[in-house]
């Protein structure tokens, strides 16, 4: 009974724990796919933002969606890598950033940094980009203007760890 007590005990711990998976690309542990949280072909239309496409408007812009920024750093000419389909496209970060926009064509995309904040990563098959006209340059690559990261809060979820604790001293109260 106590033998089959434990083996539940542990099924639900095992169970209750985060999956934790970051993709692979070219060898490159680059995390998970960071999520959009923003998107845009006219970074003006907001007007109480200002003009053009520099940190100060890009970081306005992407605050209507996220909240509070600040600015940490901005990168051009940023290489990236693909996975064997070309659905997801890695970039290294400058810093490590919450957030970031990145500035593709007449497209805006704001992002929040998911696993490791060294890399960026983006899936181009996302419906939210659908409508938005990507710049795939030669060999049907995507074409970086630039990236402008951002300190944030980031929202992380509560983890588990009072219950696994709770699971704990319940199992070896029963040993």
């Amino acid at each position: 009974m106590r033998t089959l007590v434990k083996l539940s005990l542990l099924v639900f711990t095992l169970i209750q724990a985060p999956s934790a998976f970051a993709v692979l690309i070219m060898g490159n542990e680059v995390g998970a796919v960071d999520t959009i949280v923003g998107v845009t072909s006219d970074l003006n239309a907001l007007g109480a933002c200002g003009n053009g496409s520099n940190p100060r408007v890009e970081e306005c812009w992407a605050e209507g969606s996220i909240g509070d920024l600040m600015y940490s750093d901005k990168s051009e000419a940023v290489p990236l890598i693909y996975n064997d389909d070309r659905t997801l496209a890695a970039f290294r970060l400058a810093a490590d950033p919450g957030y970031y926009v990145l500035k593709n064509a007449q497209t805006w995309v704001a992002l929040e940094n998911a696993d490791l904040s060294g890399w960026g990563v983006i899936d181009l098959t996302d419906p939210a980009l659908s409508g938005f006209k990507l710049n795939l340059g030669k060999a049907d690559q995507l074409t970086i203007s630039h990236i402008t990261e951002f300190k944030g809060s980031r929202k992380v979820p509560e983890a588990s760890t009072f219950g696994l604790l709770l699971l704990g001293a319940l199992g070896l109260a029963l040993v």
